[in-house]
């Protein structure tokens, strides 16, 4: 059986411990790809908020050292629920004043390449 539907995985983003303020300040660049499979991982010493709108609402929490995993894969063909190719995808800290002293949240968006 040959399958048409490929995984592939856009470069990952990256955001310093150090750079998480505040405020939010978005990751390096905006998803390159529609995202089927989402990882996301706090590898820092402190609790993150996340923000994926333009208008920089509270989305998503994850503790510190946590991790978010999100499958929208097997909803693709019923719903077409995916995350948006150019979505900014945006941290700040949880508690305000507190930096990071170590690590960096990291992003890994998984696609499928019949897209």
């Amino acid at each position: 059986m040959a399958y048409t539907n490929r995984a592939s995985f856009a470069p990952v983003l990256e955001k310093t411990g150090a750079s998480i303020l505040d405020a939010y300040s978005a990751f390096s660049s905006a998803t390159t790809q529609v995202g089927d499979v989402l990882l996301i991982q706090n590898l820092t010493d402190i609790p993150v908020m996340l923000s994926f709108y333009s208008d920089l609402s509270d989305n998503l929490p994850i503790a510190a050292n946590g991790f978010f995993l999100l499958d929208l894969n097997k909803y693709v063909n019923e719903e077409n629920t995916s995350l948006p190719k150019g979505t900014i995808i945006s941290a700040r800290r949880l508690n305000a004043g507190t930096p990071a002293t170590t690590g960096s949240v990291w992003v890994t968006i998984m696609y499928s390449r019949a897209r």
